[in-house]
C-alpha cells in the first residue's frame, strides 16, 4: 500500500516589510508564511510549499526561506528547497518529521522595474 505525505499549500497573506510599493523606496521585502504540518505517522514527513511574489511592476533580486520547529526538535524540521521560480517569485519547500506543527516562511527581495540600485 502506498502512503502519501501530508502536504500543505500556503494561503497566508503577503506581508510587505519595509517600504510599501507606492512609496519612493526602490527595494521591498515580501514575506509569506504557512504551517509546516507534523508527520502524520512518524514515517512520512509533513510537507509545505509556498512562494513569495513581487507585486506587479517589481522584479525579484533575491530571496530566501526559513523553517521553524513547533517544539524543541529542530533537527526534525528541514528546509528542503529555496530558489527563484521566475523573475518575480521566490519558492520554498520544507519537511517536518516532528509530531508538532512548525512554520515555513519565504522571502522575496524586490526592486522596481527600471530602477538601477547603486551601493
Amino acid at each position: 500500500m502506498l502512503k502519501t505525505a501530508l502536504v500543505a499549500t500556503a494561503t497566508a497573506a503577503t506581508i510587505i516589510v519595509g517600504a510599501a510599493p507606492a512609496m519612493a523606496s526602490p527595494l521591498i521585502t515580501i514575506r509569506t508564511s504557512a504551517v509546516l504540518p507534523p508527520s502524520p505517522d512518524d514515517v512520512y514527513p509533513g510537507r509545505a510549499a509556498l512562494d513569495a511574489q513581487c507585486p506587479q511592476g517589481w522584479v525579484l533580486t533575491g530571496g530566501g526561506a526559513l523553517v521553524r520547529a513547533g517544539d524543541s526538535h529542530t533537527d526534525l524540521v528541514d528546509l528542503d528547497s529555496s530558489y527563484p521560480r521566475d523573475d518575480s517569485t521566490w519558492w520554498a519547500h520544507g519537511k517536518n518529521m516532528s509530531t508538532s506543527a512548525g512554520t515555513i516562511e519565504a522571502y522575496a527581495i524586490c526592486a522596481r522595474r527600471g530602477v538601477h540600485i547603486v551601493p
